[in-house]
């Protein structure tokens, strides 16, 4: 008996003496794409209050992230991220520019000898990745707490001067500002912010109270928790936009006038005048006719020539789309695959008995779990690595999804909790997962 007992004291020293994996809480993305077009709604009766148009009118869109609670809150920092990727996935077009901006009790730079703002040459995952990266992903290193809005709004204007073609997109937990220990708020009342209202509207709900007064609109979304509970939360959201809005028209038509006609000489008689000292030439029509045929012909062939250039340079950039160059996907330094088209995919698992469809490739990891964690698969020039039935981080930011492009390389862990057997507690699980791409020659 003795024994047994010292056995079992053995054993719980051990196991608490194991290093215990944290599960983070992970956010309904779903829900988001629920209260999504309320937001866009919000976001274009703005501009069209103030006179703009996102469609027809170059814009420049200012995002401004409150960062105070990003460690703390996690799954909220990462619902303002994900909402301001896809405005701008979904409404920012080519020639339009993005700007984002961190604050707390000040704005501070969270991208520290980079530009702030980007202009979108075009809309491919490579620049959607180049716009993600614009948003802050941590607090302020020396962070107190607390979140100043006005002054924020103060700040921002100041930063980017007399914009009339712009929005300023504010995700912040409350739009009240709430002082950190030993600080103190700039307040409404403040001459500097009053001056900001005078040439920019703050949209405000008055429906919302408390903690949300002064929010142009609330956003509802869910959380789930490691064990499955679902936890309802709520992200405020602050819309400013110039009273007179003045964007730069997608497409300028410069106004035209008709050429005028040279006026004929008229006689007293009021009938115009026959040309003087011209004789009737009979060869100069024949050779004008003559020429304007050659002319034609010419015009025509041009045209046929430029019309053929196009159709060959057109199934030249097709095929090289649907036949993009092979990307050979190295994981852990030792599994290499080649995808060469979408349809084929790489499964991370931790068990052979994993079923893979014909064309797939599989990638067994020890440590892993006895199922499909992980896939990846071909999106234009580059790849796609999602989490299935697991959490994914990156850079200390959990993500759903993650894009490399030929030459990247990325460090990823995978985790989540899997059944034990009957009566046993469920078991965490771990696994790091490092992927480089390269273009394949053939």
């Amino acid at each position: 008996m003795r024994h047994l007992i010292l056995l079992i004291g053995v054993l719980g020293l051990i196991v608490a003496s194991a290093p215990q994996q944290r599960v983070q809480p992970r956010l309904d993305r779903r829900s988001l794409n629920e209260a999504y077009p309320a937001l866009v709604d919000a976001i274009l009766n703005a501009v069209r209050e103030g006179g703009g148009d996102v469609r027809t009118q170059y814009i420049h869109w200012v995002f401004g992230f409150s960062t105070g609670h990003f460690a703390a809150d996690p799954t909220a920092a990462e619902a303002a991220r994900y909402l301001a990727s896809k405005i701008v996935a979904d409404h920012a077009k080519v020639g339009d520019q993005v700007s984002s901006y961190a604050w707390e009790m000040e704005l501070w730079d969270h991208l520290p000898k980079q530009p702030r703002t980007v202009t979108i040459q075009s809309k491919t995952p490579e620049y959607a990745q180049q716009v993600y990266n614009l948003w802050p992903q941590t607090p302020r290193k020396d962070t107190v707490g607390g979140h100043d809005t006005e002054r924020a709004i103060v700040e921002i204007v100041q930063e980017i001067g007399d914009a009339q073609d712009a929005i300023i997109i504010l995700f912040v937990p409350t739009a009240a500002s709430i002082a950190a220990p030993g600080t103190k708020v700039l307040g409404q009342n403040h001459p500097e912010y009053q001056k900001v209202l005078m040439r920019w509207k703050r949209f405000i709900d008055t429906g919302l109270s408390g903690a949300s007064r002064g929010a142009s609109m609330q956003v509802r979304y869910r959380v789930i928790k490691p064990f499955g509970e679902t936890v309802h939360r709520t992200l405020d959201v602050v819309l400013l936009v110039p009273h007179r809005f003045a964007g730069r028209p997608v497409a300028f038509v410069a106004d035209s006038q008709p050429a005028k006609l040279p006026e004929q000489r008229r006689g007293q008689d009021g009938k115009p005048d026959a040309p003087r000292d011209e004789k009737p030439n009979t060869l100069l029509p024949r050779t004008g006719a003559v020429v304007g045929t050659i002319l034609r012909v010419i015009l025509v062939i041009s045209i046929a020539a430029l019309a053929i250039a196009l159709v060959i340079a057109s199934i030249f950039l097709i095929m090289k789309w649907i036949l993009p160059s092979p990307l050979s996907v190295t994981i852990n330094s030792e599994h290499l695959h080649v995808l060469r088209s979408g349809n084929e995919r790489i499964i991370l698992t931790g068990s052979n008995a994993e079923y893979t469809p014909e064309g797939w490739h599989k990638v067994v990891l020890n440590g892993a779990p006895p199922k499909e964690f992980a896939r990846i698969r071909r999106q234009g020039a580059g790849i796609v690595v999602s989490a299935e039935n697991s959490n994914m981080q990156v850079d200390d930011m959990v993500r759903n999804e993650y894009f490399l492009k030929a030459g990247d390389y990325a460090q990823l862990e995978f985790y989540g909790t899997e059944p034990a057997e009957i009566g046993l507690p469920p078991q965490d699980w771990k696994v790091s997962v490092n992927i480089k791409v390269d273009r394949v020659r053939e």
